[in-house]
Formats: structure tokens, sequence, C-alpha cells
């Protein structure tokens, strides 16, 4: 893990934009600008048979197509036992998918094995740094771990390239 890892948070990469973060079209300029994302994903069964899935932070709010999740640098925050089970499932065939579930819990390990690091409680050289703007860390220790996820991530990576 040599290289900083620049995450946005739900596509956004300058500030929150509550209005598209979440959305698939969001998520791609990301992607298209060379950032990893974190994003939010719910699922379902359908009455008829398979998987429904969703983006949204509260609820699933746009459908996307199971094709999506194959997307290289996605972070995927299940948002619900099914999502979790759902790309359980998937990993057989697609091992570079990177997903967990958290809720209050100071670190959680990812599918890949990182370890998604809430503000404030300790960096490792593993962790990820989920939003260090709201908690005032030491940029050195931010600087050594894995990655940055931030809806300010385009400052991040400045500062770290200089």
């Amino acid at each position: 893990m040599t290289d900083m890892i620049f995450i946005s948070h739900r596509g956004n990469i300058e500030r929150r934009d509550p209005e598209r973060e979440n959305t698939w079209a969001y998520i791609m300029a990301a992607i298209e600008k060379g950032y990893d994302v974190e994003v939010d994903l719910w699922a379902r069964r359908r009455a008829m048979g398979g998987i429904q899935f969703g983006l949204g932070h509260d609820a699933p709010m746009e459908e996307v197509h199971p094709s999506f999740l194959l997307n290289r640098g996605l972070w995927i925050h299940c948002k619900n036992a099914e999502a979790m089970f759902a790309l359980h499932q998937m990993r057989r065939d697609v091992p570079h998918l990177n997903y967990f579930f958290h809720d209050k819990d100071d670190i959680t390990y990812t599918s890949q094995g990182f370890m998604w690091t809430f503000p404030g409680k300790t960096l490792t050289p593993a962790s990820i740094a989920v939003m260090p703007e709201d908690f005032d860390g030491n940029w050195k220790d931010i600087k050594k771990c894995a990655g940055i996820c931030s809806d300010w991530i385009a400052e991040y990576r400045r500062k770290y390239e200089e």
C-alpha cells in the first residue's frame, strides 16, 4: 500500500451536493476524474425473483443495474443485510468487489481488508481515514493511511501531492 487512495464520498469531490450525491451519473463522473467512490447501496428481493439494487443514504433513491457494481474503484457501503448478502454471493465471481457494513463501529473491515475508520479514531497504514474534516486530525497520521474518503477529496489530493 504505497499509493494513497482518494475516495470521493458519494460522488462528491469539491463539496457536499445532496441533490446529486449517490446518483449513477455523479458517481461515474468522479470515477472518470480518477477517484474511487464510496456509495450507499440498498438491496431487496423482487417478488418475481432476483435482486433490486438502489443507491441512497437513508433509503434507495435511484435503482441501479447489478452491472454498475462491477465498476472498479467502488467502495460499497451496504445499507442493509440484503445488500451485504447479495455482494457476498457476487464476490465469488467478482473478486474485486469492495464492500462493507457498519453502523456505529469505530472501525470496520472491507471485503478487501481495508480498515474503514471513523473520524477521530486511531489510524493505521491499512486505514481509510473517513471524513477527516469532521475531526481536527493530524495530517501526518492521515497522510500515512492507505486512503482518505471525503466530500472534499480534491483538496486532500492537492494537499497530498504538495
